[in-house]
């Protein structure tokens, strides 16, 4: 009788050790999906979102006539599908939400595989957008998976 109840202490012990190991795993694995997919995307919005907002603060420097030049030349530099447009044409765009720029001044939009960020400079009525561009690469999983 005493064996059968070391070995039943074994095992319940064995598959304790194993519950937690696999919780342990788990929580590491979960961590490192969380860090792959959706911090790199967030940081990689916040990059956009700055770059937008300081196009917006240089050309707020500049006398008016010169935004589109000054968006010219920023979207010639970073590389990037910048544009000026004013509200009026953004709100003929018809994005579902066409209202959030009154409300925030950067804004993103998603659609399948691609996303659009518009910047409202503020106290005016012109636009800058950016896009439709590719969703942010994410790095991490590059680098482990090769894709």
């Amino acid at each position: 009788m005493v064996l059968r109840f070391k070995s039943t202490g074994r095992s319940f012990f064995s598959l304790y050790f194993l519950i937690i190991s696999s919780f342990i795993l788990f929580s590491w694995l979960l961590d490192n999906v969380w860090n792959s997919y959706l911090e790199q995307d967030i940081e990689s919005y916040t990059g956009y979102k700055t770059m937008l907002q300081a196009v917006g603060d240089y050309a707020l420097k500049h006398p008016e006539d010169e935004w589109h030049k000054i968006v010219q030349r920023a979207a010639k530099r970073y590389k990037l599908p910048l544009k000026l447009i004013s509200l009026k044409t953004f709100d003929v765009i018809g994005h579902e939400d066409h209202n959030a720029l009154n409300s925030e001044s950067t804004h993103v939009y998603f659609y399948v595989d691609k996303v659009i960020l518009h910047y409202l400079i503020p106290n005016t009525d012109a636009v800058i957008t950016l896009g439709p561009v590719d969703m942010p690469t994410r790095l991490k999983l590059k680098q482990y998976t090769g894709w």
